[in-house]
This record gives structure tokens, sequence and C-alpha cells, in this order.
């Protein structure tokens, strides 16, 4: 009983860090889109960039928080699972919108986007962890 409590800590533990991970590198992301893709598009060219960019910063930031806290806590999943598993959320998110009418209510779209990666992360870290010391 006690494993499984400490399991679950350690889960939860590495879905928030993957969340921080994930705001830490969708700012700058924001900014690199901006940049990237400034006077494209009719002018939506900065927006359409920040928006992708700060996308994939999130994924990519959220899969290193998850990784992050594991090996702080000196149980680290496989990298290559936790990077799966974020990449999973976002598309699962983007594929999910349109079924669930995620896309009618901006609010619940990004709550998606925010914690179903990390989750994803956590959970593919947990089926790839050695044992818990």
């Amino acid at each position: 009983m006690q494993v499984n409590k400490v399991r679950w800590a350690l889960s939860a533990a590495e879905a928030a860090g993957g969340a921080v991970g994930g705001l830490l590198l969708a700012l700058p992301g924001t900014l690199l889109g901006r940049a990237l893709g400034a006077g494209a598009n009719n002018g939506f060219g900065d927006l359409i960039g920040a928006i992708l960019v700060a996308a994939l910063g999130y994924v990519v930031g959220t899969a290193a928080g998850v990784w992050l806290m594991g090996k702080r806590a000196q149980a680290p999943g496989a990298l290559w699972a936790i990077a799966l598993g974020s990449l999973a959320g976002g598309v699962l998110t983007l594929l999910l919108a349109q079924p669930l009418r995620l896309n009618e209510t901006p609010w619940l779209l990004q709550a998606t986007f925010l914690l179903l990666p990390p989750v994803l992360a956590a959970a593919a870290a947990q089926v790839t962890r050695r044992a818990v010391r």
C-alpha cells in the first residue's frame, strides 16, 4: 500500500513539474514564433508562428519537466516514452477538439491542452520506470 502512495505522489509531482517545464518553454517559444512569422500571411504570420511554436515548446518542455522530476526523485522513466506521451497528449487534444466540441469553448480546449500532455507523459514515465526505491 505504501509503494502505491509513493508512485501516485511521484506521478503527480512529475505531472506538475511537466506543466511548469512546458510553460517555461512556451513563453520563449511564443517570442521565437512571433519573430519567425513576422511579415508573413497578411499580417497574421506572427500570431500563427507564436501559437505553433508555443504549442511545440509546451510539449517539449512538458517532456523535459517530467523527466527531470523523475530524475530528481532518482526514479526516471524512459525519456523516449515520456516524449511520446507528451506528444500524444498534444495530438490527442487536437484530435478530440471537434468531436468533443472543445473548439467551441476556448477555455476548455486550453485546459485540456495544458493537462493532457503532462498527465500522459507522467503515465508513460510510470510505465517505463524501474522499481521506486
